[in-house]
């Protein structure tokens, strides 16, 4: 009979260990994952950032366009060929932060 209740002694023991590690297992993640909002959010902003400069530079890009129109002149094309370079790169720029955004919200 003691053998017995040394043994449940034992098991209930283990248990009890099991499960505290798995409470501290729980609030370790829980941490990270608060720090991941954080981030999240953060990149959200910077998303936002970015698609106000797209937005911007591609204003740039149609003024540079009409001036372009009215005007011949070699710097004009010019400037109208690194707006538009300089809209395109920003628009990939974009587009990968967001997928990149819809996957840490996904995690």
């Amino acid at each position: 009979m003691t053998s017995s209740v040394n043994e449940i002694s034992r098991q209930v023991t283990a248990s009890t260990a099991i499960a505290l590690k798995a409470v501290a297992d729980a609030q370790a993640t829980d941490t990270q994952i608060q720090g991941l909002a954080v981030y999240a959010n953060k990149i959200g902003e910077v998303v936002a950032l970015i698609t106000d400069i797209v937005e911007q530079t591609n204003l740039l890009a149609l003024n540079a366009t009409i001036e372009a129109a009215s005007e011949t002149g070699a710097a004009a094309t010019e400037i109208l060929n690194s707006l538009s370079e300089f809209s395109k790169q920003s628009e990939t720029l974009k587009t990968e932060v967001d997928k990149f955004m819809q996957q840490v919200r996904a995690a």
